[in-house]
């Protein structure tokens, strides 16, 4: 798709709202006759948005108390991406949006939403400040109803690539479990998934401050640059690297150069859900060079790896539970 080409969750959204052009109009009538479910999808959202429109002033508060627990409850993810596969979440930022900002009058405790993504899936929002958020698979991304006057902090568990909305009083800061990472204005990648014992930021343009935890400045990365955190050890690490590889994620490639069949093996696990098991422990350590893209079927995939490592691969299908690839050496 064209960088500056809605996707049809977007004219889907404008469309809600009224805000289409006449270029938009054409164009959304195609995504509606090759999207019909989606959109029905969305109907449904706009139907929740519509009935939240009739609370009256004098009960917005217990109406919120009763949404609350319902958002507490679900989590949001079940509105989203149980509801429509692999779409991108604008319709729901709306719907997120409207329920924590526009219709609830300023309440005395903070609010928050927590988004999560489900493996074989892909996430992308927008947050009340402009800021752009894609989430990859396996991910959870927490953000308040409102940012304060002082900062603008979000909590990530997973990997997201973030697109910050310029704002030099308010600092945006991106939290995980090691690390801190604080811009004014920026584009850059967080990848802090538990099970890879490890902390990567990759910036793509502008400059971000890596802090510990409790705010402590560590250093400043530069664009091109990857700092890595070895979470085991406090360790920091920071080289030059091309940032596609890294980053491509959110366009639906998934590009690797030099990389352990180990480490793909969890990327693939996370973006097709499925259980990857590696026979032969020697294969582990085993670099290749290569490019995933996501629309493809996982089955083709790994037959393109045996023709790029001496592997053979193995399709095991569990109806009632996640599907299995066996990898063992030739």
């Amino acid at each position: 798709m064209e960088e500056n080409k809605p996707t049809y969750w977007e004219l889907f959204a404008a469309k809600h709202q009224r805000e289409l052009t006449a270029q938009e109009q054409a164009l959304f009538e195609k995504y509606r006759g090759e999207y019909p479910e989606d959109w029905d999808s969305s109907l449904k959202i706009k139907g929740g948005l519509d009935a939240l429109s009739e609370i009256s002033a004098p009960n917005q508060n217990k109406s919120w108390q009763s949404i609350q627990g319902r958002i507490q409850t679900t989590k949001i993810r079940r509105i989203t991406f149980s509801t429509f596969k692999y779409a991108a979440i604008v319709l729901v930022s709306l719907l997120v949006g409207y329920l924590l900002k526009n219709q609830i009058k300023p309440m005395p405790a903070q609010q928050y939403a927590e988004v999560e993504v489900m493996y074989g899936q892909m996430g992308h929002l927008f947050l009340f400040d402009g800021t752009e958020v894609w989430l990859d698979s396996g991910s959870k991304l927490k953000y308040p109803s409102q940012f304060n006057q002082r900062e603008r902090e979000v909590i990530l568990e997973g990997e997201g690539f973030f697109k910050v909305a310029k704002n030099k009083d308010v600092p945006f800061k991106v939290k995980t479990q090691r690390l801190e990472v604080e811009v004014l204005g920026t584009s850059f990648n967080v990848s802090s998934y538990d099970d890879d014992g490890k902390v990567a930021v990759v910036l793509e343009e502008g400059s971000v401050r890596l802090n510990w935890p409790g705010g402590e400045e560590i250093t400043t990365i530069k664009p091109g640059e990857m700092a890595e955190l070895d979470s085991t050890a406090d360790k920091l690490a920071i080289k030059k690297v091309d940032t596609k590889y890294y980053t491509d994620w959110k366009d639906g490639t998934l590009e690797f150069r030099d990389e352990p069949l180990g480490d793909i093996a969890k990327k693939l696990e996370r973006w097709y859900n499925v259980d990857v098991i590696i026979e032969d422990p020697a294969l582990v350590e085993y670099k290749i060079t290569g490019t995933v893209l996501r629309n493809k079927p996982v089955q083709q995939i790994i037959q393109v790896f045996e023709f790029l490592a001496p592997i053979r691969t193995e399709y095991l299908s569990k109806p009632s539970q996640k599907d299995i690839i066996k990898i063992a050496k030739k």
